[in-house]
């Protein structure tokens, strides 16, 4: 009943709001000031919002999961999974990019410093 259920808040978290229901167990999410926002989760899915996540478009990304994604305000975004994947974005998760890196066990977390 819940699998892939998206949640909205503009209440800083008082009250939630119902989005929709989507392909995917969603295991990440990341949001910047100005309303870009990406969240990734199982079977490869991903998804990118432009209006502070009232509504998203969906892609699907490779992996067979991305556990953890990071953006900055400027667009550029990182997201990581399992097979020794990463992948990232210059457009706000709209496109991205996948990259292989030996890992034995896969990545689950990940984040994007900012200079």
């Amino acid at each position: 009943e819940y699998y892939g259920t998206v949640v909205y808040s503009s209440d800083f978290g008082h009250t939630w709001k119902f989005v929709g229901t989507a392909y995917s167990n969603w295991y990440s999410c990341s949001l910047t000031a100005d309303g870009h926002a990406i969240m990734c989760g199982g079977d490869g899915y991903t998804a990118y919002s432009t209006d502070f996540g009232h509504t998203w478009t969906l892609s699907q990304q490779g992996a067979d999961a991305w556990f953890g994604c990071s953006m900055s305000n400027d667009g550029h975004a990182i997201m990581c999974g399992n097979y020794e994947q990463y992948a990232y974005s210059i457009d706000y998760g709209i496109t991205w990019t996948t990259v292989y890196a030996y890992s034995e066990w896969g990545y689950y977390d990940c984040c994007l410093a900012i200079d």
